[in-house]
């Protein structure tokens, strides 16, 4: 379950998710607590892009 109190615009979650995308592909060898942080975060954020298309 995700619970935020803040939904952001539509185009501000697709910058983010474009953002951390791109961070996981970029080659560069990471973590496998980094890596599952950025797996959460473009989860959340795909979520969260959902909600504000509903929201509009």
């Amino acid at each position: 379950m995700l619970n935020e109190d803040n939904v952001r615009n539509f185009q501000w979650y697709a910058n983010e998710l474009e953002t951390y995308q791109a961070e996981k592909d970029n080659g560069i060898n990471k973590s496998d607590y980094y890596e599952g942080l950025i797996d959460f975060m473009l989860w959340k954020y795909e979520q969260l892009e959902n909600v504000s298309k509903e929201i509009k």
